[in-house]
């Protein structure tokens, strides 16, 4: 860096420009999202993600078990959407004709027939038997129950044979596959008796009744998920189709997604607000409780922000639209929700992996029976306990444990106004006993203000140059600044110029340099900061400091004030046993007096994205703005705070809707309450599995039963995860115990 004194601010000359941007070159990547006949399991969905992996010009695929929608990420110029469908056919998942998210597709109106069918078969061949137990004697030719057995076996039962050829062909096991085995075992070996040996001991109604708990099962499972995925609906309805825009002095009827930003629109009382914007004219209440969970009427006037799909509910309000229809709050939150619930994380995957290696104990477990029995009894003793062990066995237990309480606890977030990205983001906080803090826009309201300026040159022109660079370069840590400029006219010459990540910006234009930044991008560009430059410097306030050609000219002294309810949530997360960490993003100076005041005595001059990946049980949690991407992704959780104009949403595993720092003690009880219900997911289905397997394979259990229990396993999960609607927050104060532990 050459270094000369400030007054070569008068070598700036002639424009030339801060370099020619090249045209980026156009994507052929598209986003797509398919409708498919229903996904019976998370095997079913891996299936489908491993066969469109395989496919050229696929970036990404996962499936939404909850909505049985497949995303896709794709290279349009390699990959073409009928080639797409071509590959879902052929493996037998084809795409659905209707594509509405909100309404039951015709699919699973079928499915509910065949369930219904199903049941009034089982009724009329078991119906005899139930009346000879009443001492009724009614009898069913054996011709009319292979009859109603066969259309159970290969008309309603025809997408378990689906199923079970996929499990075979892709080597994922699912419930299909045992179920398939088991119940054409009990047909087959039911004709074996009667066309061959003649024998009346036949296992036509067995058959039939196992298929129809089977597809109970399954509609059971669905019902579910879609029901959970249904609560957002509400949201999805919040969408406006067209605005009422001002054209000169009339109002025009337009569609939403021809508004530009700078376009004014008008809402009437009582109507949904189509756009993200400010008001420029008006005074009114909004509710905005489903886009941000705040309950109640929120008072908007002038300079007020205001989001699409909120209503207002009295007088009319004139806004100003800041977005495009695309980058509303609302459709950034959909794609947010809808995205969540179909990822797959590693977590999920690991459970599919367990329920490979169940079926082969469970196969295992089947031979065994099978040739134990047949040595000391006979075949159909032996094919008896084969189909009981095949039957209750049930490797959609475990799967089904995660996504279901994923899909409801990211509703209750969405409730809160809290959006969890995945489940390992839920339960890496769940786990988490370390919370590290952004100094700026967290504890903190992050909008400083300027208390004082300090310069040591007599050329004014400096503020006028610095203010440009403070303009091009749009850094958050000069935002004060450049307000306290603002009767300052800018040069109208552009610099040369790159931020330096939080502390400040470089920038150059022929011989002049300019540095503006932090303590620290003085340390690390060089620059001494002399005893000089510190006087009447508070020890509670922040600096900026301008340099101009290796020299300190300017300081700014800035002040920040400590978030609502910040002191309460860190005294109640304390007493859950949290540990905390500040650490100095960008400006310093402040970062010892918040820590003091909230009891932090932690305070770090900076933190690399190894710091926190160290230690999977860290959170980290900022304003999304000024933290890197690898700091948000390799922290056990990353949590990010809403600003009114949401610029940050999605960039963090958990994000909050609005600028309300109790959240994250909110978010941090809903993913302990997650987590718990999982984990007590997988407990009662390894228990049931160790105990109920062994006693198939030994005898003591039927098939009939088999089946009701395989089916009750399913239904007990699905219970106990639906109990997770029932939660309520436990409110941030100081108080003793740990009401979070409470169930």
């Amino acid at each position: 860096m050459t270094h000369t004194n400030s007054e070569g601010l008068a070598a700036i000359s002639e424009p030339t420009g801060a370099g020619g941007a090249t045209e980026a070159k156009k994507s052929t990547y598209q986003q797509a999202t398919l409708r498919l006949e229903l996904v019976d399991c998370s095997a079913s969905a891996a299936r489908i993600e491993k066969a469109m992996l395989g496919l050229a010009g696929t970036a990404s695929a996962y499936v939404n078990l909850a909505t049985s929608q497949l995303h896709l990420h794709y290279d349009a110029a390699v990959l073409t959407q009928k080639e797409i469908e071509a590959a879902l056919n052929k493996i037998g998942a084809p795409v659905a004709t209707e594509d509405s998210f909100n309404k039951k597709s015709s699919i699973q109106q079928r499915r509910s027939r065949k369930l219904v069918l199903s049941a009034v078969l089982s009724v009329l061949c078991w119906l005899p038997l139930v009346l000879n137990w009443l001492t009724v004697d009614i009898q069913i030719p054996v011709e009319t129950l292979c009859l109603l057995a066969t259309i159970c076996q290969f008309y309603l039962g025809a997408r378990l044979y689906r199923g079970a050829l996929w499990s075979v062909t892709t080597g994922h096991a699912n419930i299909d596959l045992t179920t398939a085995l088991a119940t054409s075992l009990a047909y087959f070996y039911s004709l074996y008796l009667w066309l061959v040996t003649g024998s009346d001991e036949l296992y036509f109604h067995i058959n039939t009744l196992m298929i129809t708990l089977a597809l109970f099962s399954k509609w059971t499972k669905h019902q579910a998920m879609y029901h959970a995925a249904s609560k957002l609906e509400p949201l999805l309805n919040l969408t406006v189709p067209v605005a009422h825009k001002w054209l000169e002095d009339k109002l025009i009827t337009i569609a939403v997604n021809r508004l530009n930003p700078g376009d004014e629109i008008e809402a009437h009382a009582g109507e949904l607000i189509a756009a993200d914007g400010y008001v420029v004219a008006g005074v009114s209440s909004v509710d905005e409780s489903l886009l941000t969970g705040l309950q109640g009427a929120t008072p908007k006037q002038h300079s007020d922000y205001v989001l699409a799909g909120s209503r207002n509910l009295n007088d009319g309000l004139r806004i100003r639209v800041t977005k495009r229809a695309e980058d509303f709050q609302l459709h950034q939150t959909t794609r947010y929700l809808i995205d969540a619930q179909a990822h797959h994380p590693k977590t999920q995957k690991q459970f599919d992996k367990t329920s490979l290696i169940y079926m082969l104990l469970v196969t295992v477990a089947a031979a065994a029976s099978y040739g134990y029995h047949g040595y000391v009894a006979d075949v159909q003793t032996a094919l008896t306990a084969v189909m009981a062990v095949l039957l209750i066995a049930c490797p959609c237990a475990l799967s089904i444990a995660a996504p279901y309480a994923f899909v409801i606890a990211s509703n209750l977030g969405v409730q809160r106004g809290v959006l969890f990205r995945n489940l390992r983001q839920l339960q890496g906080l769940a786990k988490a006993d370390k919370l590290v803090f952004s100094n700026s826009g967290t504890l903190t309201t992050g909008q400083h203000q300027v208390v004082k300026l300090e310069q040591w040159t007599k050329n004014e022109q400096w503020q006028a140059a610095a203010k440009k660079v403070m303009q091009q370069s749009r850094h958050p840590i000069a935002e004060a600044a450049l307000a306290y400029l603002n009767k300052v006219e800018p040069i109208k010459l552009d610099f040369n110029w790159v931020n330096q990540g939080a502390m400040g910006t470089l920038a150059r234009r022929n011989s002049v340099s300019f540095i503006i930044g932090s303590d620290d991008l003085l340390i690390d560009q060089n620059i001494p900061i002399k005893p000089v430059h510190l006087r009447n410097s508070e020890p509670d306030q922040g600096r900026l400091w301008v340099v101009a050609n290796g020299s300190i000219i300017a300081r700014f002294d800035l002040k920040d004030r400590i978030r609502d309810m910040a002191h309460e949530t860190i005294d109640t997360l304390r007493q859950q046993g949290f540990e905390f960490s500040l650490f100095k993003s960008g400006l310093t100076g402040a970062s010892k007096a918040i820590a003091s005041s909230l009891g932090i005595r932690n305070v770090e001059n900076n933190l690399s994205d190894d710091a926190v990946s160290a230690d999977s049980k860290n959170v980290f949690i900022g304003n999304g703005l000024r933290d890197s991407d690898e700091l948000l992704e390799s922290a056990g959780a990353s949590i990010v705070l809403g600003r009114k104009e949401n610029a940050a949403i999605g960039r963090g595993g958990i994000n909050l809707m609005r600028q309300d720092i109790s959240l994250v003690y909110e978010a941090i009880q809903i993913a302990r309450r997650t987590h718990r219900v999982i984990r007590r997911n997988v407990l009662i289905s390894v228990s049931y599995n160790s105990i109920a397997i062994p006693l198939a394979a030994l005898g003591y259990i039927s098939p009939v039963p088999a089946g009701v229990l395989a089916v009750a396993i399913s239904l007990a999960l699905l219970l106990h995860s639906h109990r997770l609607q029932k939660w309520q927050p436990v409110p941030v104060r100081p108080m003793p115990g740990n009401p979070m532990e409470a169930d």
